[in-house]
């Protein structure tokens, strides 16, 4: 019989010391400071997987294949009023219609680390807010027309 009442007792007590323990931490403002100090949440989305063609004299020699990818903090895409996604798959596009005069044929000399600051500068100045933290070039590949014929 005193077996039941004391571990009621001390069950009382805890539940008591944790209520007001919570209770104490909202009051001060501990679980405010400790909410803003973490971390913000990130996200990161692929894109789809694009091709140019790639000209030389009006004739199409082959095809340069990309994919991307972007972190971003989560609460930015929820707040932004368009989706980056189809902004980055554009820019990227621009990108690669500009050059495709030949010149990607070597996609070793494509300086990855500047494509990928300037889309996303380009990205963030269209949305009028810097929703992109960081973008990932996943594959960059050129392949000549006889490639794409035996895939």
């Amino acid at each position: 019989m005193i077996r039941p009442l004391l571990f009621a007792i001390w069950i009382a007590m805890l539940t008591l010391g944790a209520s007001s323990g919570a209770a104490y931490g909202v009051k001060s403002g501990l679980l405010a400071r400790w909410r803003a100090s973490s971390a913000p949440a990130m996200e990161t989305r692929k894109i789809r997987q694009i091709q140019a063609p790639v000209l030389s004299q009006g004739e199409i020699k082959g095809y340069v294949v990309a994919q991307f990818s972007f972190t971003a903090e989560a609460a930015a895409l929820t707040r932004a009023s368009t989706s980056p996604d189809a902004f980055l798959l554009d820019e990227a596009l621009r990108f690669l219609y500009a050059r495709s005069d030949g010149d990607l044929r070597d996609v070793m000399r494509v300086d990855l680390q500047k494509l990928a600051v300037d889309l996303r500068e380009r990205v963030n100045a269209r949305l009028e807010t810097p929703v992109i933290k960081d973008i990932i070039v996943n594959e960059l590949t050129y392949l000549t027309k006889d490639q794409v014929k035996k895939q």
